[in-house]
């Protein structure tokens, strides 16, 4: 029974993977932090990371500009009308270079040194 539920579970992340690959769009935690992306050189793609500006967090983007430029950053609107409500930063990015590179978040609070949660994204970008 935990076999095939353990089966099942790997089958559902490896079609939302393949579903999300040339999409451009990637969304934590359903992407895995080691398997490279590909995308081309000069093809804008976005990543959407969970976030609750409330609290005090945000992702901070670490990235090597000579393969990335950062386009835009935005905070979504919450869609409850909870105040607090968690809600999802967006962060849009152009490959300027080929060759293999990462885009890593740190989810902290500016004043704070360590980071409570880090996602990392590598792609292979192709001319």
């Amino acid at each position: 029974m935990k076999y095939s539920r353990y089966v099942l579970n790997i089958t559902i992340l490896g079609l939302l993977i393949i579903l999300n690959a040339g999409s451009g769009l990637w969304t934590a935690p359903y992407a895995l932090a080691e398997d490279n992306r590909n995308v081309g050189v000069g093809k804008s793609l976005m990543i959407r990371l969970e976030t609750n500006p409330s609290t005090g967090y945000e992702w901070i983007p670490v990235f090597d500009k000579a393969y990335f430029r950062l386009d835009s950053y935005e905070i979504e609107p919450t869609t409850g009308e909870l105040l607090g409500a968690p809600t999802h930063a967006r962060f849009t990015f152009t490959p300027i270079k080929a060759g293999v590179a990462a885009i890593e978040f740190n989810y902290l609070r500016r004043w704070e040194n360590q980071p409570v949660k880090t996602e990392r994204f590598r792609f292979l970008i192709e001319k």
